[in-house]
């Protein structure tokens, strides 16, 4: 790009500047950046990315180093449209910096610099005023800052606004606290040769004024222009929302015009007018209308103010100027107020919310029960530690409704607190009502959002512009490199008293009069400020105009408001007349104002003077006290934390599990029940899961040839026909929880006991970094690895931090094990060593618990905690725990009967799925494992077999392809492992048939086919398709790894042979298997490829198949290294080489050392033979050595054309936790031959 004196010559400042926005919030996609900078010609880009919740939301993970700080979609936009950036010579200010706008800054720095264009990178900082701020926020209302409404006349506040100051409370920790910066930064940066500019948070327009001033070169008191810059920035700075998004005015036209809206672009003239429009052939629209509608969005009055301008709207005008093209002109300036906006968040406590649901009549009276018996089962100690309890009805049922759900309705029960088990109560005051409900009671037995969470209050205040410390600064790839204060406004100007009125010549509206939806006449977009809604309503002609303004007055809003209407609050009202509209600020209807009864109990009141219907009809003294109007901005902008300072729990002794460890898996199964009778069934499996019974003793009149046996603590055995105690069973079917006095698994000898304290290797981190890391497994993990009932771990994870814990050593190993995978996610995305050494610590935790689980805890709990540690262990450097953790896995599933069908009547629905669920993830890990070690499984389908739960499974395994295709990945892995075990049984085994291999392997290979048919249909032959879901790409290599199994058993003479004949002497179909096993290698190198290095846990996963297409392709290039694939294979080996060399180089010690020495001589003497070859063909000779370990390449640049190659396959094997398949079928003589 040229410097700036020379840019954009002859256009600079001699005619309206083009600005474009690529984004309204952090999740717009980051591709329209790249399309506003392609699609046609724009001057300057601009983007919003940024609201207090996702500022705040972030702000604890950057401050201990697991967020970036800035927003990912800022930088992939920039990303993806820096060559037409530079090309074009596109000026960009954006304010996707956030909380980090240097470290955003430097990475398009370093962006810019790999790419060699000459663009200068910028940021704006001085927003984060918390080091001004201290860590608290103040303990007493007189030492907080103003708040924002508090010079608004019309608003009063309550103490509930400042409840960060009641007192007994400790004092409450700020986390974020940003102040809204002006266009000032943004204009000098441009000044002083600025390309791309980056800020935190500056105000949603201020990007746009700074590109219009920078063209123009508007001194600082232009105040009209700058007021009309600022109006238009408002106008686009919601992306599509002027262009046909949230448009009320869309179903006048046809649809196709609103499904894929473009974003808009506006024209400022020197005059700061301005034309709205968009690319030409783009998506949605550009009208009078969709502009009026951005316009009375979130307006707050007549006066629209920023930090460098106040823009006075009364005389707006707009015009329809060309298609897609609306002039905007009118505006007036003046000078800015000496404060701004400040968003400041804090630690407000702890949440919950629940969904119950009720279908009939009288659903009013049904939801006034539940409340009841919510608050009896409470009691008035608990009620006082609720900060805010609330029973929201929502929804009103159909009168004759035609099927269920029209005639259902909901109750969402809120409450918020300071201490998380005032929440947990709430909960457990719904277990306690149990079939005690109202009649037609149900509701999803997922309750993961009942789970106490932590949450952020808003305070929103002001600022003095004059303690803002503003700077520029201009940086390279790795730092910055010179910085500038900010110029701040000239003059600042006092704000006047909000204007608020009804239309001065009102229209008489007598005559006949029809009814008519209000939306029928006119258009019109709402907002909300904290407490405050704004709504603005506007029409197309003058009289229709006439009639609105007389019609929408303050009275007439108050009477449509109806019964959500209260004394307390007020209501703004002015005027645009010349483009019809009437805008509305009604303060305060976003809280709620209470008497001192209802405040006391927590609960809404209606407000209505001098007796509340609460009050009214409970026949209590109803009294409002004289305060000011709530504003519960700090209950309604509030998001889940990352950390907080919990005290971890300190290490006590394992006792035997008790019955509450089986919520992991029996007794809250997920799933929505449609009908009454079916959530009765439901709530009663649950509670019986949950309580002890009485007893059952042993006797022999049961005729059932097996049983499975529960002990007083939950724990199982299972005995088998051929055992004597099969013949002993319960006289009584056994309830779900009902156990036997005895334990069938605690005695141990004395010196054995110390082996069962629990260890804490490693304190558990905060409730809030615990939640966020389950929450995280859940998201990522469960579809791959569906080992637990969601809502029932959150449950446990509740009790744990509760201090009402279960001492179930299982629940120790899952937890920890949850914790160190998704602990591991985290430092696999951020690179950071410390992290992962922290969840190594968190697997260390799960590791001290595994001697309690085998040795004194049998329960179903106990075989999903060996899982969870095994699968961590399968995605590292040493697997070789895995193996043994998935034996003893399925060893204890055998012990507590889940490998059958439980002939107990009383075993629930729920709970036989989750028995077959985690019998069958044991099985797919064993059979996977087999099959990669050729090894033999754990476990014979044949002797005895449980039906896989493929009809129960769940939405929550579902996955979706690139393609959109949804897919079960459980039930793929469970049908690809059925076909495993066929392999093994059908090639390997003692009972594999010793003639008519072909057969076989065509009915195995058919098999497979048909699999890929159903789970991957994108694979082919010799493709392996496009980056996919972590999980799918996982069953993709098992399913490649499979396919050579298969078709080497076939070809095995032609791999292994020293006189091996060339292909074409052999058989048809043995040719076929050798060019499956070919292109199978092949798919799989090309999927190792699509998988980031970083993603180290994955390639520690299937390491071995790489391995094996390695072996498989060297081999076939030195036996036959003419073949046309020959060259390109060798490439894709190398490229897999190095994901080998960067692994060791990582760890360093591991078995894949040895790998690597033994692939790395394979592949060079390979390509050493398809080099010859090469040149051969062309009459000379002139090979290089492939790419090797530094501490090798000396060895093998001096002995390459050696023809011995002394390899101890012995002392090698002994090294390897996983054979590596086709070195395994070479003798130490075949291996001379070969090399």
């Amino acid at each position: 790009m040229a410097s700036n004196d020379k840019w954009r010559v002859g256009e600079f400042g001699s005619r309206p500047v083009r600005v474009a926005n690529c984004s309204g919030y952090h999740g717009d996609p980051a591709i329209e950046m790249y399309k506003q900078a392609t699609l046609g010609d724009v001057d300057f880009i601009t983007g919003d990315y940024l609201a207090e919740v996702n500022m705040a939301n972030n702000a604890e993970a950057y401050a201990k180093g697991q967020h970036p700080g800035y927003e990912a979609t800022a930088l992939k936009g920039l990303e993806l449209s820096i060559d037409a950036i530079a090309d074009k010579r596109i000026k960009v200010a954006i304010n996707g910096g956030a909380l980090n706008p240097e470290g955003l800054a430097v990475k398009v720095a370093a962006l810019v610099a790999e790419k060699g264009y000459n663009l200068k990178v910028a940021y704006v900082s001085g927003d984060n005023v918390l080091p001004k701020l201290g860590k608290h926020m103040p303990q007493n209302r007189e030492s907080a800052l103003a708040h924002l409404d508090s010079l608004n006349d019309h608003v009063t506040l309550t103490p509930e606004t400042y409840i960060f100051a009641k007192g007994g409370d400790e004092p409450r920790e700020i986390v974020s606290a940003n102040a809204y910066l002006g266009a000032h930064a943004i204009y000098e940066a441009f000044q002083q040769g600025a390309d791309i500019i980056i800020c935190g948070r500056a105000s949603d327009a201020s990007p746009v004024i700074a590109c219009a001033w920078y063209w123009w070169s508007w001194s600082n008191t232009s105040y009209d222009e700058l007021a009309g810059a600022l109006v238009a920035g408002h106008l686009i700075e919601c992306s599509a929302y002027v262009t046909g998004g949230n448009f009320a005015g869309f179903d006048a036209f046809d649809l196709e015009n609103f499904v894929d809206p473009s974003f808009p672009i506006t024209e400022i003239a020197q005059d700061g007018s301005c034309v709205i429009t968009k690319h030409e052939g783009t998506g949605g629209m550009v009208t009078v209308d969709t502009c009026k509608s951005q316009l009375v969005y979130e307006l707050q009055g007549d006066v629209y103010i920023n930090s460098d301008v106040k823009a006075y709207l009364d005389n707006i005008e707009m015009d329809q100027v060309g298609q897609d093209r609306v002039r905007v002109h009118g505006v007036r300036g003046a000078p800015p107020p000496d404060t701004t906006k400040l968003a400041l968040f804090y630690k407000g406590g702890y949440e919950m919310q629940a969904l119950f649901n009720a279908t009939g009549h009288n659903f009013e009276q049904k939801f006034a029960l539940l409340e009841k018996q919510v608050r009896f089962h409470l009691g008035e100690e608990k009620l006082s530690h609720l900060d805010f309890l609330e029973f929201q009805r929502i929804g009103v049922p159909a009168v004759n409704p035609a099927n269920q759900n029209s005639g259902t309705v909901y109750l969402r029960i809120f409450a918020q607190s300071t201490k998380v088990e005032a929440l947990q109560a709430i909960m457990m005051a719904i277990g306690s009502i149990s079939l005690k409900h109202y009649s037609g009671f149900h509701s999803s037995l997922d309750f993961r959002s009942a789970m106490p969470r932590p949450y952020l209050a808003y305070y929103p205040a002001l600022w003095q512009q004059a303690k803002l410390e503003e700077k520029f600064h201009f940086v390279d790839g790795t730092s910055t490199t010179k910085s500038f204060k900010t110029t701040p406004p000239p003059r600042f100007e006092i704000m006047e008293e909000r204007a608020s009125y009804d239309t001065k010549l009102p229209t008489a509206l007598g005559g006949g009069a029809i009814e008519v939806r209000l939306g029928s006449v006119a258009l019109g977009r709402s907002g909300d400020k904290g407490a405050n809604l704004n709504f603005g309503l506007f029409v197309d002609t003058q009289a229709k105009w006439d009639w609105l303004r007389s019609y929408m007055s303050r009275t007439k809003v108050q009477e449509l408001l109806g019964e959500d209407w209260r004394p307390e609050f007020s209501i703004e009202r002015v005027e645009f007349p010349k483009i019809f509209a009437v805008h509305f600020v009604v303060y305060g209807i976003l809280g709620r104002g209470a008497c001192d009864h209802c405040r006391k109990g927590k609960v809404r009141c209606d407000g209505i003077r001098p007796v509340c219907g609460r009050c009214q009809g409970c026949g209590n003294n109803c009294h409002y006290a004289d305060v000011d109007k709530p504003d519960p901005r700090q209950r309604r902008s509030k998001v889940s934390s990352q950390n907080s300072t919990d005290d971890s729990i300190e290490a006590e002794s394992f006792e035997a599990a008790d019955a509450s460890s089986s919520l992991l898996s029996d007794s809250a199964v997920v799933q929505t029940v449609t009908h009454p009778q079916l959530h009765l069934d439901a709530h009663n499996e649950f509670h019986s899961f949950t309580e002890s019974s009485p007893c059952h003793t042993l006797t022999a009149t049961d005729t059932s040839p097996r049983d499975t046996i529960v002990g007083s603590n939950g724990d199982m055995r299972y005995f088998g026909p051929p055992s004597g105690i099969s013949l002993v069973s319960t006289t009584t079917p056994r309830k779900s929880g009902q156990h036997t006095p005895e334990s069938w698994s605690k005695w141990t000898h004395p010196s054995v006991e110390p082996l069962f304290t629990k260890r804490v290797m490693e304190p558990l981190p905060s409730w809030t970094e615990a939640f966020s890391l389950v929450s995280e497994f859940f998201a990522h993990e469960h579809q791959v690895f569906p080992c637990f009932n969601a809502p029932a771990f959150m449950c446990l994870l509740g009790q744990q931090y509760s201090g009402a814990c279960t001492e179930s050593p299982a629940w120790w190993v899952s937890l920890n094990s949850v914790l160190a995978i998704a602990q591991r996610r985290r430092a696999e995305a951020a690179q950071s060593a410390e992290a992962e050494d922290l969840a190594w610590a968190y697997a260390s935790n799960a590791l001290a618990g595994t001697w309690d689980v085998l040795m004194r805890s049998t329960q179903l709990s106990s075989v999903q905690a060996l899982l969870a540690i095994a699968w961590f262990f399968i995605g590292t450097p040493n697997p070789q725990p895995s193996f043994m953790l998935v034996g003893c896995a399925v060893r204890l599933a055998h012990s507590i009967g889940i490998h059958v069908e439980s002939q107990a009547p009383s075993v629930s629905p729920a709970e036989a799925n989750m028995r077959k669920k985690v019998f069958w993830i044991a099985i797919c890990l064993d059979r996977e494992l087999c099959l990669r070690t050729g090894r033999p499984p754990c476990h014979d389908l044949n002797a005895a077999y449980i039906v896989p739960p493929m009809g129960t499974l769940d939405e929550t395994e579902i996955i979706k392809t690139v393609e959109g295709l949804e897919l079960n990945l459980f039930k793929g892995q469970i049908q690809l492992a059925v076909i495993q075990s066929a392999i093994y049984q059908d090639l390997h085994s003692g009972k594999a048939p010793p003639t008519c291999i072909a057969d076989s392997v065509a009915d195995l290979l058919q098999k497979l086919e048909n699999w890929r048919i159903e789970f991957a249909p994108t694979l082919t032959h010799d493709s392996a398709g496009r980056c996919e879901h972590h999980g799918l790409m996982r069953l993709y290599f098992s399913y490649y790894n499979a396919v050579i199994v298969v078709s080497r058993a076939h070809s095995l003479t032609y791999w292994v042979s020293p006189n091996h004949p060339a292909a074409s002497a052999l058989p048809s179909k043995m040719r076929d298997s050798i060019e499956n096993c070919l292109n199978a290698s092949r798919c799989i190198i090309e999927l190792s490829k699509l998988i980031p290095v970083t993603r180290k846990s994955f390639h520690w996963d299937i390491i071995s198949i790489p391995m094996s297409a390695v072996v498989i392709l060297c081999i076939m290039a030195i036996r036959n290294p003419m073949n046309e694939f020959a060259t390109n294979d060798m490439r894709s080996v190398g490229d897999v080489m190095h994901i080998f060399k960067t692994l060791d180089e990582a760890y360093g010690s591991t078995y894949l050392t040895q790998v690597q020495k033994v692939c790395q001589e394979l592949y060079r003497k390979a390509h050493y033979a398809v080099q010859s070859s090469n040149a051969q063909s062309v009459g000379s000779i002139n090979v290089e050595t492939p790419a090797l370990q530094d501490n090798q390449k000396e060895s093998h640049q001096t002995h390459h054309t050696d023809n011995m190659f002394e390899f101890n396959l012995d002392a090698f094997e002994q090294s390897m936790p996983y054979p590596l398949p086709m070195v395994w079928d070479l003798d130490t003589s075949l291996w001379t031959s070969i090399i």
